[in-house]
């Protein structure tokens, strides 16, 4: 029997739909599959012969139906309740039981009391999947018996040793973070624009407004330069220094960082038979309105690593 391990990588997920694809495509059977976050979304789509339908809602999506996903809320244990991207996923996942799939599916979530993988098999598969892609700080966590569950990508971000445990023979898992870090994102911006010789009329305009703000603070500060007081050099300094990232890509890096390492950790000890590392680096978190791009990465990387492959 063959195993799928989908690996968790937020919006980098929905490559695992071209995976699949391509899988079919050369009449390689899958008998389980496990998955963290983005993993377990998709995967329990797959398990219950859903992901279709699934992959086609995503590919609709454009930045206004992704924002439209996000529910905020007054942050307490996380930004989102994430009840409206539950009911975004729940009608794809049929009756909403794990005995009713098709084929034998783990969800992989963390208990955030005690740092433990939990792994999830039975009960409301919504809420295993919602429970295993709380991303921590963006998500709030979900209660669970006497679990406090948030993302599996924190413990076991390329779930390899559940598809085992499940009876897999053979296991291919798909690695999402494995370029994250290793190559320097490509700069397309041409020379002359990137040295502002050339800017288009939307940059223009945004770049005159950053520095419309920049300067309406210089010159609120400028009367109080020359003073040798803590506080005012501090906001100086702030004022003329590049801003830093917001909170949200300052948090979703972070994730990033940790996942990266785990799963290079993680990998080296649960070796797949085949593992597919689709490069997509110039993805961001929540870049689910380039599913279309996406998609098509996770295909020709399944292609390419099944012609290099000597084992299926």
């Amino acid at each position: 029997m063959i195993g799928l391990a989908l690996g968790s990588g937020s919006a980098r997920g929905l490559a695992h739909f071209g995976v699949i694809k391509a899988l079919k495509e050369n009449d390689i059977h899958i008998g389980c599959v496990s998955g963290s976050s983005i993993g377990a979304i998709v995967g329990a789509a797959f398990a219950g012969d859903n992901h279709l339908g699934l992959e086609k809602a995503y590919r609709a999506m454009d930045k206004r139906s992704v924002r439209s996903l996000m529910d905020l809320v007054l942050p307490r244990s996380g930004f989102m309740e994430g009840e409206r991207a539950v009911k975004f996923i729940s009608e794809y996942y049929g009756n909403d039981s794990f005995e009713a799939l098709n084929i034998p599916f783990l969800a992989i979530a963390t208990d955030i009391l005690t740092g433990k993988e939990v792994i999830l098999k039975e009960g409301s598969l919504t809420q295993a999947v919602r429970a295993s892609s709380a991303v921590p700080g963006l998500l709030t966590p979900v209660k669970w018996g006497k679990w406090v569950l948030a993302d599996g990508g924190m413990v076991n971000p390329v779930p390899v040793s559940c598809v085992r445990a499940l009876g897999a023979q053979k296991v291919i898992a798909v690695n999402l973070n494995h370029h994250f870090f290793s190559h320097p994102k490509k700069d397309k911006t041409p020379k002359a624009k990137l040295f502002g010789k050339k800017l288009s009329a939307k940059n223009k305009e945004k770049s005159e407004e950053n520095s419309s703000s920049l300067d309406w603070l210089s010159k609120l500060s400028q009367p109080f330069s020359k003073l040798d007081y803590p506080a005012l050099i501090n906001f100086n300094k702030w004022v003329k220094e590049e801003p830093l990232p917001g909170i949200l890509d300052v948090l979703m890096a972070s994730v990033d960082i940790m996942e990266t390492q785990i799963t290079e950790n993680r990998l080296a000890i649960d070796k797949p038979d085949l593992l597919i590392q689709p490069n997509l680096s110039h993805i961001r978190f929540l870049d689910f309105h380039k599913a279309n791009e996406i998609i098509n990465e996770g295909y020709l990387a399944t292609c390419q690593a099944l012609e290099e492959s000597k084992q299926f």
